[in-house]
């Protein structure tokens, strides 16, 4: 990897010019980023670097913003403004054209049924939850035997909601009330029914 020393200057994506001449130009000896620059801080640690491939890695955050103000330690990426993918022109905070796309979520995870509670089995859905990407919570699952008026399982904090929200869910011989605590209990209400109770598609947003 190449050195390149610019005394009292920071170069950074083109944006400077040495002396009011000309756009500062950098040729690179190969074009596959075998070959590239960084800057290092003053104990000689490398802190950036940019290939000839035009991939850059910087060690500290980025800060894209008008004011120019300094990201802290925390911070990785820091926008200001809108962001457009697909788009030059977004009118949102955030705007994503051109077709499908995709965030990766967290995968469903399993909690401990309490109170007798079992899963109903038989290829029917097992219980579980998790929250997206939006902050929403999902939960899936039928199940059977336990106690009423009891907590069927426990979510974590981050998954709970600010107050008591009640859902309706299809049992055994018509419909129960499945109600969610700022405790995290998912509570099955005398009117559920123990031979099965589905909490597939409760749905509710994570507010703590």
């Amino acid at each position: 990897m190449k050195k390149l020393f610019v005394l009292g200057l920071l170069f950074f994506f083109g944006l400077s010019s040495i002396l009011s001449a000309a756009d500062f130009e950098a040729i690179m000896d190969s074009s596959n980023g075998t070959s590239g620059y960084c800057w290092k801080d003053s104990s000689a640690t490398e802190v950036g670097r940019i290939d000839s491939d035009g991939n850059l890695v910087i060690r500290g955050g980025m800060r894209l913003d008008a004011a120019g103000v300094k990201c802290t330690t925390a911070e990785l990426l820091i926008i200001d403004g809108k962001v457009g993918i697909g788009t030059n022109n977004p009118v949102l905070r955030l705007e994503v054209v051109g077709g499908e796309s995709r965030i990766e979520q967290q995968p469903w995870q399993v909690p401990v049924l309490l109170n007798g509670w079992i899963n109903y089995e038989g290829g029917y859905s097992t219980a579980a939850y998790f929250k997206d990407s939006l902050g929403l919570v999902h939960l899936k699952g039928v199940i059977k035997s336990g106690a009423l008026s009891a907590a069927a399982f426990n979510l974590p904090p981050g998954c709970r909601p600010m107050e008591t929200l009640g859902f309706c869910a299809f049992k055994s011989g018509g419909t129960g009330k499945v109600n969610v605590t700022p405790a995290g209990d998912i509570y099955m209400d005398v009117t559920c029914s123990t031979d099965y109770t589905y909490l597939d598609g409760i749905i509710f947003r994570a507010e703590q």
